[in-house]
């Protein structure tokens, strides 16, 4: 059978007054600058009693032009999930649905987004106050996945291996609405995804998520890194601490997931790892890059840069509620982290941006060190360590088990040095409680008879006064002082 042809006039209404009604608010509509006003425009009339809109976002009209359908969705965009306003693009000047190539095109755009937003964007996008770092920037390297694809905020949080909990994206979304700033942040995400898809990206995040990050900065490793450049390795945690950072670099994850031996998986742990950021020098960021381009190398990436960023100058113009890290004043900012002592947070409120895009910033162009402070340091625990290399200092410390004080004096050198020598060396010894053991008591008896008084023995063994007096009333030693009679 031939298809039913439309008989002309079918759709016509039936009085003159509602047509010319329906004409009317179709050339208002129309006459509207753009999709968005239009969209207002419709609104408006199509609004229910109860300030509903009736329309559902997945109706189709066939023969319908690019115009009519951003009109369309933007008149829906009020009722439409976050998520939603993002697969179609509300925000843009002409919204639209995801066209057939948005499965394909999301997949390839994962292997072009870091798990969390790179950081320059991140303090673009992220407001001054009220959003946390380990919060917003893997939601909203979420939610440039969304950017005109075809899934939800979970399926982008499986694609990105994110930590991001399911009900953070509307959560996030939802305050950024009642700061005004959503708005402008989708249209910095569009931005940005038109870019990605169109110039790629240099580095495959995808094949960095899935590096095995174990043996990443190993302690022999960081050891040796801090003596070469004169940098004090401290003790176990800042090297944990070098490591989550240095796992953040390669890897665009946060440091949160990265292997269980050296994540700060504590609030007080992320909160110290900050801290830290104010340790670091441009001497120890060269080599802490140096060996992470070795990392990516033992792992087969050989093309690849160590980190990257798209250019932000796609987003001028953009009102956007956060700071451009290249205004950020470096000198004020170096003087404020070495001669003041500020933590990040503390700088941040003096220079009045996001503690974020403080410790971006220093994390890319750390302050230099005190110079005097640095030499005086360097050149005593160098003196300590000629004086002292590891087999005399294990005879020392181990064997003889004397006290820091005494290694310190014998060596000439402050007990400080001593204490850089134990952490590096990786030396440790029993308590306090036991060393009494490391005395030969028939020596220590015949010294007491033959007059010796407490504290000479305790110069001459490294053991404190108050050891050698107890160990003195602990075995009955000669030379006790009577008791005193009542």
């Amino acid at each position: 059978m031939p298809a039913e042809e439309t008989r002309p006039g079918q759709l016509a209404l039936q009085r003159a007054a509602t047509a010319a009604l329906a004409v009317s608010a179709a050339l208002h509509i129309l006459e509207q600058g753009d999709a968005h006003r239009a969209g207002a425009a419709l609104r408006h009339l199509i609004r229910d009693a109860d300030g509903t809109i009736p329309l559902k976002v997945g109706l189709r009209w066939a023969h319908t032009s690019p115009v009519f359908d951003a009109v369309h969705l933007a008149t829906l965009a009020p009722r439409l999930s976050h998520s939603d306003q993002l697969r179609y693009r509300t925000a843009d000047r002409l919204p639209r649905r995801p066209g057939s190539s948005a499965a394909a095109r999301t997949t390839q755009r994962a292997h072009r987004i870091p798990t969390q937003l790179w950081p320059a964007w991140s303090a673009r996008l992220s407001p001054v106050n009220g959003a946390l770092s380990r919060t917003i920037r893997p939601v909203l390297s979420c939610y440039l996945l969304l950017i005109g694809g075809t899934g939800d905020f979970t399926t982008a949080t499986r694609v990105l291996r994110s930590p991001a909990e399911d009900r953070l994206g509307p959560h996030m979304a939802h305050r950024l609405t009642k700061q005004g700033h959503w708005k402008a942040i989708s249209l910095g995400l569009s931005a940005l995804a038109d870019y990605l898809d169109q110039e790629g990206s240099p580095i495959d995040y995808d094949r960095r998520r899935a590096l095995d990050y174990r043996d990443l900065l190993p302690q022999d490793t960081w050891t040796q890194l801090c003596r070469d450049i004169e940098f004090e390795a401290g003790g176990v945690r800042r090297h944990l601490f070098a490591r989550a950072l240095l796992f953040e670099r390669i890897s665009g994850l946060p440091a949160t997931v990265a292997p269980a031996v050296y994540a700060p998986a504590t609030t007080e742990l992320r909160t110290m790892l900050r801290t830290f950021e104010t340790d670091l020098t441009p001497v120890l960021v060269s080599q802490l890059e140096e060996h992470a381009r070795e990392f990516l190398a033992r792992q087969g990436i050989h093309d690849e840069p160590l980190t990257w960023q798209p250019p932000t100058n796609i987003i001028e113009g953009l009102d956007l509620p956060g700071c451009d890290l290249g205004d950020i004043n470096l000198g004020i900012l170096h003087r404020l982290i070495r001669d003041e002592s500020l933590t990040t947070a503390g700088a941040a409120r003096r220079l009045g941006v996001s503690h974020d895009a403080v410790r971006f910033v220093l994390q890319e162009q750390p302050a230099p060190p005190k110079r005097s402070a640095m030499w005086e340091r360097g050149a005593t625990v160098r003196r300590a360590r000629v004086a002292l290399p590891r087999d005399a200092f294990a005879r020392l410390y181990l064997e003889e088990y004397r006290s820091l004080k005494w290694i310190a004096k014998h060596a000439g050198v402050n007990e400080e040095a001593i204490k850089v020598l134990v952490r590096e060396y990786g030396m440790s010894r029993e308590g306090k409680a036991t060393r009494w053991r490391q005395i030969d008591l028939d020596w220590l008896r015949d010294q007491r008879a033959a007059g010796r008084t407490c504290r000479e023995l305790a110069e001459e063994t490294g053991f404190s006064l108050g050891m050698i007096s107890y160990l003195g009333r602990r075995h009955d030693l000669p030379g006790r002082r009577p008791a005193r009679k009542g």
